[in-house]
């Protein structure tokens, strides 16, 4: 893709310098791109990963630290020689002890091992890893994304995939679909960026963002319907990522009892019955009757031994069913489609 923005006489200067076979190599792809060029937003990812990289290359390397001098003097506190010394004292642990993340090393020397081990089942790994890795990605590109998701199994991509915004679920899903011809080197230093992003979420969460965007949507809870969906449209707009997070708190499983009973038929029958029992697991009485009392009796039979077959369930699986149905909340209310009562 840089070969191509380059002027014909300099990207022949490039391609004489390298092996006859790698400039063959890249002659036939750039003759594909320019059949059939990759998405603009894709082609402006790459180019400005390479601008990093190059970045990251041009920039000098710390020096090693120097070790200490062989007759340098002992400290006044040092253990005598012969006797057992204490062990040392152990490092606070990080939020989420049971989510370990890698280490610095492992991410330098091994990002990709690093990754697959984060995001891995068992119960060593937690949910706790998989969020941040959700959180990490919910502001990178589609694309950039896409990658990170080919680089996991695919039960731990689904994870992650139910864990995206929609309309990120839904971008990045088209982006899985394209073959797209990215170098290793590449996707090292993606999936390096995005598991340094998760060690800084881990460290200093964004609290003060998640605020911010909460107080936003308790102010567009209190407008009219109409007043409400032309901020959101004029948000989305101008910045969607913010619009996005601001959706995340403007709808939550304790809607279900503003909703009027034709509506909320209407949202149980879009949730498959799992789902439904699932989420229920965790719910308040009252919402527990809201919903009950808007199903068929045979229905709600199917509903009471579903979630008596579920028996205990962990509370991320609890979150993730409830989350499931505020996207159903989300989808069909900002569609017109749900009467809220007053």
């Amino acid at each position: 893709m840089l070969l191509l923005r380059l002027p014909p006489a300099e990207a022949d200067g490039v391609l004489a310098r390298l092996d006859a076979e790698r400039g063959d190599r890249l002659r036939a792809h750039m003759q594909r791109f320019q059949q059939a060029p990759p998405p603009p937003e894709v082609v402006d990812q790459l180019l400005n990963d390479l601008d990093r990289i190059l970045r990251e290359q041009a920039s000098p390397a710390p020096p090693p630290p120097e070790p200490p001098s062989a007759d340098a003097e002992a400290p006044a506190d040092a253990e005598p020689e012969g006797e057992e010394q204490a062990p040392p004292a152990e490092a606070p642990k990080p939020k989420h002890a049971g989510d370990p993340l890698p280490d610095e090393t492992a991410i330098e020397s091994d990002p990709l091992a690093a990754l697959r081990e984060m995001s891995g089942a068992g119960p060593a790994h937690g949910t706790a890893n998989v969020d941040r890795l959700a959180s990490a990605l919910s502001d990178e590109h589609p694309r950039t994304v896409a990658l990170v998701l080919e680089q996991v199994d695919p039960e731990r991509a689904g994870e992650l995939l139910k864990r995206l915004h929609p309309e990120m679920r839904r971008q990045a899903s088209v982006q899985l679909g394209k073959e797209v011809s990215v170098h290793p080197d590449l996707i090292i230093r993606i999936v390096r960026t995005v598991l340094a992003k998760c060690r800084k979420l881990a460290e200093a969460p964004p609290a003060a963002t998640s605020n911010r965007f909460k107080r936003m949507a308790e102010m567009l809870r209190r407008l009219d319907k109409p007043d409400r969906m032309e901020v959101l449209a004029a948000l989305e707009q101008n910045d969607p990522q913010a619009a996005s997070q601001v959706k995340e708190f403007l709808y939550s499983f304790d809607d279900l009892l503003l909703i009027e009973d034709r509506s909320m038929q209407k949202l149980l029958a879009e949730i498959d019955s799992k789902s439904l029992a699932s989420a229920l697991k965790g719910a308040s009485d009252p919402i527990k009757e809201k919903v009950r009392s808007n199903l068929s009796k045979r229905a709600r039979e199917t509903l009471n031994e579903e979630m008596e077959l579920l028996g205990t369930l962990p509370p991320t699986t609890i979150q993730q069913a409830q989350r499931s149905v505020v996207e159903v909340i989300q989808r069909l209310d900002q569609a017109g489609e749900l009467t809220m009562l007053q």
